[in-house]
């Protein structure tokens, strides 16, 4: 009996230890490396055991940090008005923190970080806007699967899988590898276009997945067009934030954009926040065009039966 006792004492210690370890491992993992490149980090005289390394920890980092929003997201059933609201506001939240890492000094010159600082300024903004992108991506993910079959979850499960693949293709072209360190180029960018190209078209087949719509009154359809409209604003200028690479020096900040400190800390992260943003818009624009017929057409068909 104290056997017994004992064994499903450590269990239950095990599962809250399992349920808290995102939470505990994706800061501890984000300070440790950043800290590591502040200090110095990988350089030209590291070798290709100690890169592989860093890129395992940071993929170990934000493989934390996205268990911990998807975690966080799951424990809430908001109605499709208060995802489009919650959208807004961690957008809002998120761009207003990565304009003020933006104002930390710092930037590029000749793509080299000017200051150690940089190193600093890169992390947070690349984790600010992989958070927004996966909060994006679970939140809006409950409207998706609202009327959960084997073909959505599946669908779901597909995007993801591939928006990962192209993550994990783009780690060798971040500039701490050398620029021949895939010896097939051709084999790797044929890779890459027909990943890149799945994880779009699963993007756009979650997209038109918008049972969720005949279950709103009037009123809430109506808001949710403005709601879903200022989304799709919304993230038009974060993902053109994101992609738009500045013609300017990077060594003034204050009107800088964040695509080469995103690059500069992890070019596979960056794509895979474009990628996960671009579903955000898409699925955002489509549930606006959606609702606009559907009211036009229901109010028509009202009309026609009076």
């Amino acid at each position: 009996m104290p056997n017994i006792l004992s064994k499903t004492a450590l269990l239950s210690v095990f599962k809250r230890f399992w349920r808290w370890l995102p939470f505990i491992g994706f800061p501890l993992l984000f300070i440790g490396t950043t800290v590591f490149a502040f200090l110095g980090g990988l350089d030209d005289s590291s070798t290709l055991v100690q890169k592989i390394f860093h890129h395992a920890a940071l993929i170990l980092c934000f493989l934390c940090l996205w268990v911990a929003v998807a975690r966080l997201v799951r424990n809430s059933r908001p109605t499709p008005i208060q995802t489009f609201w919650h959208t807004i506001l961690a957008i809002l939240g998120s761009s207003f923190a990565a304009f003020l890492a933006l104002q930390i000094p710092g930037g590029f010159m000749d793509s080299t970080p000017a200051a150690s600082i940089v190193h600093v300024k890169s992390a947070l903004l690349s984790v600010l806007l992989a958070g927004l992108s996966f909060f994006v991506v679970h939140r809006l993910g409950l409207l998706v699967r609202f009327r959960r079959t084997r073909r959505s979850e599946r669908n779901w499960r597909l995007m993801l899988l591939f928006v990962g693949i192209v993550f994990l293709i783009v780690i060798p072209e971040n500039h701490q590898f050398a620029p021949n360190f895939i010896s097939s180029g051709d084999l790797y960018y044929i890779l890459f276009i027909l990943s890149f190209l799945a994880a779009i078209v699963f993007i756009l087949m979650n997209s038109i997945r918008l049972a969720w719509i005949v279950h709103l009154s009037h009123r809430e359809q109506g808001a949710a067009i403005g709601l879903g409209a200022l989304t799709v604003g919304l993230l038009v200028c974060v993902i053109l934030a994101t992609v738009v690479n500045p013609d300017a020096s990077f060594v003034s900040t204050t009107f800088s954009l964040p695509r080469p400190f995103l690059r500069f800390y992890s070019s596979s992260l960056t794509v895979a926040t474009v990628l996960f943003l671009l579903f955000g818009l898409i699925y955002a624009l489509t549930s606006v065009l959606s609702l606009i017929f559907h009211l036009l057409t229901t109010g028509a068909y009202g009309r026609s039966t009076d």
